[in-house]
């Protein structure tokens, strides 16, 4: 009994701190991603590149119906697969230039879904993420984009 006692002793003991190590990757966020992965720019900052977010915001904001927000969501997917491509180009100017025209057709495809109220009110919406944007710019000491935006 005394043996079978000083076991289970021994055995807590032994696997207390291997508890203990594993502490911190239970307290891990499920979010967090895997290594050779980047967030977008973490937390709620990156909301703006997840298509599905974008999305819902904009049916949220603009009252979109399902047949706009089919056409959105393919906007979207069609976008991320020329983005896709070009991502596997070398850095330059003119790629930088090509993701720009990318994201100008993609707003235009999306313009072209919405009704003239919902045009009027997503330029509203635009106009007052460029302000915040700048604004954050700014109190940064930047002032300038440099990619020109």
């Amino acid at each position: 009994m005394k043996k079978q006692s000083l076991s289970f002793l021994l055995a807590a003991a032994l696997s207390l701190p291997m508890l203990a190590a594993s502490l911190p990757a239970l307290a891990q966020d499920a979010g967090t991603p895997a290594d050779g992965e980047r967030p977008c720019h973490g937390g709620r900052r990156g909301h703006h590149r997840d298509p599905e977010r974008r999305l819902q915001h904009m049916t949220q904001a603009l009252g979109l119906d399902a047949n706009q927000v089919a056409l959105v969501r393919q906007a979207f997917e069609q976008a991320r697969a020329e983005h896709e491509a070009l991502r596997a180009q070398p850095r330059s100017p003119e790629r930088r230039e090509q993701h720009r025209a990318i994201m100008e057709r993609t707003r235009e495809r999306i313009d072209a879904v919405l009704t003239p109220e919902q045009r009027v009110r997503a330029e509203q919406l635009r106009a007052q993420h460029d302000a915040r944007r700048q604004m954050r710019r700014e109190q940064r000491g930047g002032g300038v984009d440099p990619r020109g935006i």
